[in-house]
């Protein structure tokens, strides 16, 4: 999966004869189901598992099913607070 998609434009200045390189780095907003499978290391049944029964958000366009970037994320981070405070409970 190629995590970014890199376009290089040149721009000629207008107050020399020199040209400036602009790098834009796209990122995805959306992940298939797929691209998710491969950033958490997760089998695609694992991942629609998760979808089913509500656990991880999605965006559904017709039949198409995907997944925010920030979503994602965001559901990491519950995720490893739950078990932070889950490892906590069992040591007191």
């Amino acid at each position: 999966m190629k995590a970014s998609t890199e376009n290089t434009t040149s721009v000629a200045p207008t107050h020399d004869c020199t040209s400036v390189q602009i790098s834009l780095v796209m990122q995805p907003l959306l992940l298939t189901v797929e691209q998710v499978a491969q950033v958490l290391n997760f089998s695609r049944s694992k991942v629609y598992e998760l979808i089913t029964f509500g656990e991880l958000p999605v965006l559904r366009f017709g039949k198409s099913v995907r997944v925010r970037v920030s979503s994602l994320e965001q559901w990491l981070n519950l995720q490893e607070e739950k078990a932070t405070s889950s490892q906590l409970r069992k040591v007191a």
